[in-house]
């Protein structure tokens, strides 16, 4: 416990030093304004030392904070487009976290962003309003005042040529007091419910329009697997034998830097401990020691 409470120490001091020193702005350097106002925050230049501390295997990963990702993803309203950093539509590139895949055949986005007008006069018809609605537009609101995307405008005063409208729907949670939350659901699997997005009595197939949805035209590089609650009691046994207590597990439910800032932290704490009590060559200290960041 006292070794873990002193790594944790440590990096909040390293976060606390890098601010101040101004090499977290300078990580940002030509990041894009709406990038940066989403990023708000993050310490991409502790997350990439982080990273490359405890060996992770996709040091890309962090840039998504100050490059985010290609095109345009929209749900009810129109959103922020990013134009450089990790593509989310067509072939996906490999992280090196799953196992790598052949991808055969991408289809053409160019085709899907043809489609807008179409897709969203269908999605216009089709369309009911959600139980949730008023929490989705105030989450959505929320979102807008963090830079995550642009106020919510009336429909008919977007250029429907222009976007990609996707339906939102609202999933109720309840918490551990009995109250409910609502969780936003962006429904990218969804196209329209005709062949020709008009009315026509055949319908397609639930694959065959996922197969025309923004889903359809992402294609993963690699397969991912869960791991399983063998490996969790193996890594847990593991932890006592090395660490010498009991481990606790947490869940924690916050914004993306935050989220990534934790596993990447706790991973690192986690492999420095098992280092230094084996014997074996030990993760640079120096590197969120107060002796100094080196870079």
């Amino acid at each position: 416990m006292r070794q873990r409470e002193e790594m944790i120490t440590r990096l909040e001091w390293a976060n606390e030093q890098l601010w101040k020193s101004g090499k977290c702005q300078q990580w940002f350097g030509q990041c894009d304004d709406g990038i940066k106002r989403v990023s708000e925050g993050v310490n991409g230049y502790l997350l990439q030392e982080l990273l490359r501390a405890s060996r992770h295997c996709d040091l890309a990963v962090v840039e998504l904070f100050r490059k985010g990702m290609e095109g345009a993803l929209v749900a009810v309203c129109k959103a922020r487009l990013l134009v450089s950093g990790a593509a989310m539509l067509g072939e996906l590139s490999r992280s090196g976290v799953g196992e790598p895949r052949c991808v055969d055949c991408v289809k053409s986005v160019a085709e899907l962003m043809a489609s807008c007008a179409r897709s969203n006069a269908a999605l216009l018809r089709e369309l009911r309003e959600d139980s949730n609605a008023d929490s989705l537009l105030a989450m959505t609101r929320e979102d807008a005042a963090l830079g995550r995307m642009l106020e919510p405008v009336p429909v008919s005063e977007a250029d429907l040529s222009q976007v990609l409208l996707n339906p939102r729907f609202g999933v109720q949670q309840e918490r551990h007091d009995g109250s409910f939350k609502v969780r936003a659901i962006d429904h990218l699997s969804w196209s329209p419910s005709t062949a020709d997005g008009g009315s026509a009595v055949q319908r397609p197939s639930k694959k065959a329009r996922k197969e025309r949805s923004v889903n359809g035209h992402t294609a993963p590089a690699e397969k991912m697997t869960h791991d399983t609650l063998d490996v969790l009691a193996a890594v847990m046994h593991k932890y006592v034998e090395v660490v010498g207590s009991i481990p606790g597990l947490i869940k924690v439910d916050a914004c993306l830097g935050a989220k990534s800032c934790v596993h990447v932290c706790c991973y690192y704490v986690l492999r420095l401990m098992s280092t230094q009590r084996s014997g074996a060559s030990r993760l640079p200290l120096s590197t969120v020691g107060r002796a100094g960041w080196h870079s």
